[in-house]
């Protein structure tokens, strides 16, 4: 099956016997896709898993994507019908590599605090660890190389930059970020089976020194 394409520029493209591949579209086009799946019936839909600038679906029998393509077609960005959720983060700046930043970028400490925690942000999709969201909106003053060499664990709430995008590490994992404060909030949410996580794609983020 060759690419389709359908709200230019995205494509959907083939990925195995069983599931298709939604290559492009704004994150609120395919904040709008997941939502209509959602509520949808779709004849052997399975499960979707939102990428960096893609959208995997999966199904649970072969399929030359025709029964769905028009399904999706006729949904557009201003179909969503969830507002973007909004968190204030506390962070205590008080992470090991500001010093690293500071050196890369030039700015003092203080003024690194004052930019990251002035900055809107925006969760562009899980991925890397359950819960960790990568977000967009870090100012392009405080875009960082990641570590050399990735540390063994961060602490679960690292705030940290890596590159052009910030992020919370929500448990214990291995990480190559800098890691520039800390916050008590939790991310994982084991008490909500439904909604385990604090943190969905799209939803808006403000950090705020504690």
């Amino acid at each position: 099956m060759s690419p389709k394409k359908f709200q230019s520029p995205a494509q959907l493209l083939p990925y195995g016997p069983q599931a298709f591949l939604i290559q492009g579209g704004t994150l609120d086009q395919r904040r709008a896709w997941t939502e209509a799946l959602d509520s949808s019936n779709l004849p052997h839909f399975e499960e979707w898993v939102m990428g960096y600038d893609s959208l995997l679906l999966k199904f649970t029998e072969a399929s030359n994507g025709d029964d769905f393509l028009s399904f999706l077609e006729g949904i557009t960005a201003e179909s969503i019908s969830k507002e973007s959720r909004h968190h204030v983060i506390e962070v205590l700046y008080d992470g090991p590599d500001l010093e690293r930043v500071a050196e890369h970028t030039g700015l003092p400490t203080d003024e690194i605090i004052r930019r990251h925690s002035e900055a809107d942000y925006r969760v562009r999709f899980l991925g890397f660890a359950p819960g960790f969201a990568y977000l967009d909106g870090l100012p392009a003053e405080l875009n960082c190389p990641r570590l050399d060499s990735p540390r063994p664990r961060m602490q679960p709430g690292a705030v940290a930059i890596g590159g052009a995008h910030a992020g919370i590490y929500p448990s214990g994992t291995p990480g190559g970020w800098n890691w520039i404060g800390t916050t008590p909030t939790k991310l994982l949410k084991t008490d909500h089976c439904n909604q385990p996580f604090l943190l969905a794609a799209g939803d808006r983020v403000k950090f705020t020194p504690k």
